[in-house]
């Protein structure tokens, strides 16, 4: 593979699956610019290759008075950790101690791929 970055060819040759090992040819006197590419580019890396939230409606119950209540598990890829609980809509909003921004123990953005990801099966019926 390679890249053109600033005007110069670099070749990225993929040792194993989690390593890199770069290549540069190019003669310069600047070896800092280099340096700086690869950090960024082994970031790149390193993000491509995480994991990502995982959600799993075990399954849900609904109930008098506009209620439904929603068994689920999943996987918050922040900190890395695997879960399980109950979200309540009431209505069409969403609430219980896992999403709650004060009282939950999963990361906010773990908390707002749940929250999102409900509201839509939500909106279009998954739970009727």
């Amino acid at each position: 593979m390679k890249k053109v970055i600033c005007g110069r060819i670099f070749k990225l040759k993929l040792i194993s699956q989690e390593k890199f090992n770069f290549l540069l040819h190019p003669s310069s006197e600047n070896n800092n610019v280099y340096i700086a590419i690869f950090i960024y580019l082994i970031g790149r890396y390193q993000m491509s290759q995480a994991r990502h939230h995982e959600l799993t409606i075990l399954d849900y119950k609904k109930t008098g008075h506009q209620t439904i209540f929603i068994k689920l598990a999943g996987f918050d890829a922040i900190l890395e950790k695997n879960f399980a609980g109950e979200v309540k809509f009431v209505g069409a909003m969403p609430y219980g101690d896992l999403i709650h921004a004060k009282r939950s123990f999963l990361s906010s953005e773990c908390r707002e791929y749940i929250q999102s990801l409900l509201m839509d099966k939500y909106s279009t019926g998954a739970f009727n």
